[in-house]
């Protein structure tokens, strides 16, 4: 499974790495009967309502998206299967995530030059919220996981300025989060959330446009996404229209029928004709729940509350210190 970790390592830097998840399905088998039994309501969740639902390539999306889900799933059961300390299978994707930050400084200074200051940090394969997100992971990751102490010192500095430069306010709220739970299982969640109490002090000492988004409650037009969802949910409210299908019904409500990453766009660069029947692919409502219901209805959405609910029973649910007792591995 050494590819594995270079695919966590390298999944950063090319997102459509993830697409090899399926190879780990298989890993799904070392799971207990009542996890396995989990993962499959989750599937019929998904695949039950894609039957019914008015567009001809919902079934086959939702087949995708169920088998992409489940490798996910597996890969993370090879990983934690891997080791001893299950912390350390996520080694590599620290040292993805110091490589992604350093391209996103670059590519931001490379598009902008000198004025890239007044712009939020950006990235070819990520937008701003994307790089907030993985910046306050890199800050958790620094915390939890055993690297040496300068790296971790690095990555932790590092994922703190891509969090604060991109204006992330969703990235921040995950960094004070995840570190408020740390403080409930182990006392290194108190310096993720120091670092979490500075990088605000920061962002209200800088008074530019991008530090005072952290302190603004607009929602930058997302109403207009959540209120569409919501009316194709009340349309179908039993089946949705399918995975990824939702994206058609949604384009044109915030960015346009067809749109790139925002560096990409900002140099210039559009869809191209051949693209444009396919942007509904990649818009989303920005709202997990409300994606759910518009893609698979009720039952998709109560199987995705499910599933996230596995994930944070996770490890030592039993109260047990043995890993094999232990009724899910660390997913999350």
């Amino acid at each position: 499974m050494r590819w594995l970790l270079w695919a966590l390592a390298l999944a950063p830097l090319f997102p459509p790495l993830a697409l090899l998840a399926p190879l780990c399905v298989g890993y799904l088998r070392r799971l207990p009967p009542w996890a396995l039994g989990l993962l499959a309501v989750y599937a019929l969740s998904l695949l039950l309502p894609a039957v019914f639902a008015p567009e001809p390539l919902a079934f086959p999306l939702a087949l995708g998206r169920v088998l992409y889900v489940l490798g996910l799933v597996g890969a993370g059961v090879a990983l934690f299967r891997q080791l001893r300390e299950p912390s350390r299978a996520l080694l590599p994707l620290g040292y993805g995530l110091f490589l992604l930050y350093g391209s996103a400084f670059l590519a931001s200074y490379l598009a902008f030059g000198d004025q890239a200051v007044g712009q939020r940090l950006m990235h070819p394969f990520h937008n701003p919220v994307g790089l907030g997100f993985l910046g306050a992971l890199g800050v958790l990751l620094a915390v939890y996981v055993r690297y040496p102490w300068p790296f971790r010192l690095l990555l932790s500095l590092l994922g703190g300025a891509v969090l604060l430069l991109s204006g992330s306010r969703g990235g921040m709220l995950a960094l004070l989060l995840g570190s408020a739970g740390g403080l409930l299982f182990r006392g290194r969640g108190l310096w993720a959330l120091g670092l979490a109490g500075f990088l605000l002090f920061a962002a209200l000492s800088l008074d530019t446009p991008i530090s005072e988004r952290f302190f603004q409650a607009h929602l930058s037009g997302r109403e207009g996404l959540w209120l569409r969802a919501y009316e194709v949910f009340q349309a179908h409210p039993w089946t949705g229209v399918g995975p990824y299908v939702l994206g058609d019904y949604l384009k044109g409500t915030l960015f346009g029928d067809c749109f790139l990453f925002p560096l990409i766009e900002a140099k210039g660069l559009a869809c191209p004709d051949w693209l444009r029947p396919l942007g509904g692919l990649w818009t989303f409502a920005h709202n997990h729940l409300l994606q759910a219901l518009g893609e698979s209805g009720v039952l998709g959405a109560v199987g995705l509350l499910l599933l996230v609910g596995g994930f944070w029973r996770g490890p030592g649910g039993r109260g047990s210190s043995s890993p094999s007792s232990w009724p899910l591995p660390p997913w999350g």
